[in-house]
C-alpha cells in the first residue's frame, strides 16, 4: 500500500514503460505498382513482349520480396534486388514469348512480399498474338516397336496473315526419316508427309526438323522430333525384392506379369529359378499377357543378384532376366507396388509360412 501512495513510483513507471505502450507501431511495408496490367496490343506470334514494371515501397519499413511466380513457362520475370528500403523503387523485367500462340493472351506474375495488406500482388500482360504461319502439330513423336512397319505423320503449314510463302528447304539429322512435301494451295498451304522407316537404332533419338520458308517474317520453323521405341516384352515388377529380416515368415510368394505392350502374341516356354526349391507356375491370361507365380522363395542371401530366367517364343526365343534383390526390413524398404499403367497385370507379394 505504501508503494501505491508513493508518487515517485508512478513517475518512474510512466517514464520506463512509455516507449513500449505509446511507441510508433505504424512501420509497415507497402508495395505499389502504378500500372499492374499492361496492354501490348496485337503482336506477331514470333515476338517476345518485354515490359518493365516499376515496384515501389511506399511504406515506412523495408519491403522484402520472398518470391516472384509466373503463370506459365512462356513468361519470365527478373528482379535484381528483393529488398526495397522505404521510398525506393525497383525494376521487374517481364518477358512473355508469343511463340506458337494465337488469339487473346493474358499471363500473370505474382509477387509475394511482407506487405501485410497485399501479401500477393498480381501483375498482368495482356494482348493478342497474331499467327503468321499456322503449324499443326508443333512436334512429332514416334513410338515404334523393334520390328514395326513404317510409320507416317503429317505436318500442315498454312499462311495465317495472308502473306504467300514457299517452302525452300527442310533439313534434319535422322537417317530413318523421309519427308514428302505436298502443295495443297500454292503459296498458302502445304503438307509434309514424314515417314519413319524401321531401323535397328538406339532406343531413343531426338532431333529437329528445320523448315526454311520464303516468308519475310518467319524464315525458319523448328519442329522437334522424338523417337522412342516401345519394348516388345516387359515384366512387372522388373525385380523381385526379398527382405532380409521377417519374424513371421521364412518363405514368400510372388506374382509376375510378362506382357507385350505392342500386343504381339507370344508364349512363355520355360522359367528357370536360381534355387531348386522355388516352385514355378505359368498361367496364360491372354495371347500377349502371362502370369508367373513363384512360391517357396527362401529368404536366402544367396539369391541376391541372381536372376529368374524367363524363356519366351517372342521373335524366335526372347529371354527375360528378372533379378532378385535382397533389401532391408519391411519397414525400412517396403515391397514397391508395380505400375498400373500400360495394361500390366497388377502384381502382388504374398507371405506364406
Amino acid at each position: 500500500m505504501a508503494i501505491l501512495k508513493n508518487p515517485f513510483f508512478f513517475v518512474t513507471f510512466f517514464v520506463s514503460f512509455y516507449p513500449l505502450v505509446f511507441a510508433d507501431t505504424g512501420r509497415i511495408s507497402d508495395i505499389h505498382v502504378d500500372s499492374p496490367t499492361i496492354q501490348f496490343g496485337s503482336r506477331d506470334n514470333t515476338e517476345t513482349v518485354v515490359h518493365e514494371f516499376i515496384l515501389e515501397n511506399r511504406g515506412t519499413a523495408p519491403l522484402e520480396i520472398s518470391k516472384v511466380k509466373t503463370s506459365c513457362g512462356c513468361t519470365t520475370a527478373r528482379l535484381k534486388n528483393q529488398t526495397l528500403s522505404p521510398g525506393s523503387r525497383e525494376i521487374l523485367t517481364a518477358r512473355f514469348s508469343l511463340r506458337k500462340r494465337k488469339g487473346h493472351q493474358k499471363k500473370s506474375i505474382t509477387i509475394h512480399s511482407n506487405d501485410p495488406d497485399t501479401p500477393k500482388l498480381d501483375l498482368f500482360m495482356e494482348g493478342e498474338a497474331l499467327p503468321i504461319i499456322g503449324v499443326r502439330p508443333y512436334s512429332l513423336r514416334f513410338s515404334p516397336g523393334s520390328a514395326s512397319a513404317p510409320m507416317t505423320q503429317t505436318i500442315v503449314l498454312q499462311s495465317e496473315d495472308g502473306t504467300p510463302f514457299q517452302i525452300q528447304d527442310i533439313s534434319h539429322q535422322l537417317s530413318q526419316l523421309s519427308i514428302d512435301t505436298r502443295t495443297v494451295t500454292p503459296g498458302k498451304s502445304y503438307q509434309l508427309i514424314v515417314t519413319l522407316s524401321p531401323q535397328d537404332e538406339k532406343p531413343s533419338l531426338h532431333d529437329n526438323l528445320i523448315i526454311r520458308t520464303s516468308h519475310p517474317k518467319l524464315p525458319s520453323i523448328t519442329i522437334p522430333v522424338s523417337i522412342r521405341k516401345k519394348p516388345d516384352l516387359v515384366c512387372a515388377p522388373p525385380e523381385i525384392r526379398i527382405h532380409k529380416q521377417s519374424a513371421d515368415t521364412k518363405t514368400l510368394s510372388v506374382f509376375l506379369a510378362v506382357q507385350s505392350p505392342n500386343g504381339k502374341a507370344f508364349a512363355v516356354k520355360n522359367v528357370e529359378a536360381p534355387l531348386p526349391q522355388i516352385q514355378v507356375k505359368i498361367d496364360p491370361v491372354s495371347v500377349n499377357l502371362h502370369r508367373i507365380t513363384l512360391t517357396q522363395i527362401p529368404r536366402d542371401p544367396a539369391l541376391d543378384r541372381k536372376n529368374l530366367v524367363i524363356q519366351t517364343t517372342m521373335d524366335g526365343g526372347r529371354t527375360l532376366l528378372v533379378p532378385f534383390r535382397l533389401v532391408g526390413t519391411p519397414r525400412s524398404s517396403p515391397q514397391p507396388k508395380p505400375e498400373k499403367s500400360r495394361g500390366f497385370l497388377k502384381a502382388a507379394v504374398h507371405k506364406t509360412q
